[in-house]
């Protein structure tokens, strides 16, 4: 009885554990993600990212501005979607213009030129 209850918290403790990392974490998880995937797939596995870090409760930073950026230019450029491209970028402005430490404005740069061009597109 005992090692049952042992090993049903340890089965149900493990992906408590494995789920949540910390930004620097994601960071790593969406290089893996960039470097592996194809332009066409990284749709699917960025939406898992994101829902993820949104899922863990962690602060957005550049980093999650970056996730947001890509989705954005992929579902503009790889889905014909420019209206959700633009809505992922606008996003990504609003965390990358923000006040707090933990993003970088120069990404501001890439956001308003992605969005530039999904205005002229349209």
């Amino acid at each position: 009885m005992l090692v049952t209850v042992f090993l049903l918290i340890l089965v149900y403790s493990a992906p408590l554990t494995d789920t949540c990392g910390d930004r620097l974490d994601m960071y790593h998880e969406l290089e893996k993600i960039l470097k592996a995937t194809e332009s066409i797939q990284v749709i699917p596995e960025l939406e898992k990212l994101k829902k993820k870090w949104e899922a863990c409760g962690l602060e957005q930073d550049s980093t999650y501005a970056r996730i947001l950026h890509i989705l954005g230019r992929s579902y503009w450029k790889n889905n014909d979607d420019p209206e959700l491209g633009a809505i992922f970028t606008w996003r990504a402005v609003e965390i990358n213009s923000s006040a707090s430490t933990l993003i970088e404005q120069k990404e501001l740069c890439n956001n308003y030129f992605n969005l530039g061009a999904i205005y002229a597109q349209k």
